[in-house]
Parts: structure tokens; C-alpha cells; sequence
């Protein structure tokens, strides 16, 4: 369920799909409760109420798994994914590196900082402390 949020740069896409998602394991959640109450109450064996609500829960989800790898083709949906992903990319200068701003207060410091750790990190032979 991870996968949803690098499945996309569009944070708008990505809203949408995981409100998608948690809206189906909410309904798939409850399905399974109301259909549980309902056997427990019409059965009267609680063995067998478990045992018919276990099948009845692997038959949807054999069911779900058929359709996914009979009706998505996912050889054309992993290349428009990857079409579009440069397209966003090109559009949006991803890829190029950020433009860092420092305050020049802050730059210098860490160059001091920069600077004096490295004098102090090298011996007489110009090599870092420690190193052969």
C-alpha cells in the first residue's frame, strides 16, 4: 500500500489515489463485518460460520485477483507510466539541481567552520589524522 505515494509526482494524482485507496479497504472492511454479523446470526455453529466466511473471503479475492490480470495490461500501463513520468520531469526541471540560497552570514560561518576543521584534521605531512 506504500507504493501509491511513488507511483506519481502529481500531488493531486496522488490525493486522489489514496483516498481511493483507503476508501476501498474501509468498504472492504466493513463488507467483511456485516457480512460476518450476518452469519453468526443465521448460523449457529460458530466453526462453520468461520469456515463459510474464510471461503466466501478467498472466492472475492480470487475473484478481484482474475479480473486484475485478465482486464489490466500492465506492459502498456508500466511505458505510458514512464512516457509521462519524462514528460513531468521535463516540464517541471526535475532532475536539475536545486538553487540553494545562503544567507552570507550563514555562508561564512560555514566556511570558517569548514576551514578550521580541516586544519585541525591534518597532520604536518599535509594528510588527515589517522590515514596511512
Amino acid at each position: 500500500m506504500a507504493i501509491v505515494n511513488s507511483l506519481t509526482y502529481s500531488m493531486t494524482k496522488r490525493d486522489r489515489m489514496v483516498t481511493n485507496r483507503n476508501a476501498l479497504t474501509y468498504a472492504a472492511n466493513i463488507t467483511v463485518l456485516s457480512l460476518s454479523l450476518v452469519l453468526f446470526l443465521l448460523i449457529p455453529s460458530s466453526t462453520t460460520c468461520f469456515t463459510v466466511l474464510c471461503l466466501i473471503c478467498l472466492g472475492g479475492g480470487m475473484i478481484t485477483t482474475l479480473f486484475y490480470t485478465s482486464q489490466i495490461n500492465e506492459k502498456y500501463l508500466v511505458r505510458e507510466a514512464s512516457r509521462l513520468e519524462q514528460i513531468y520531469r521535463s516540464e517541471n526541471n526535475f532532475g536539475k539541481a536545486a538553487k540553494i540560497n545562503l544567507s552570507s552570514d550563514v555562508a561564512e560561518a560555514g566556511v570558517a567552520k569548514a576551514s578550521m576543521v580541516s586544519k585541525q584534521s591534518l597532520n604536518s605531512s599535509g594528510r588527515r589524522k589517522g590515514a596511512k
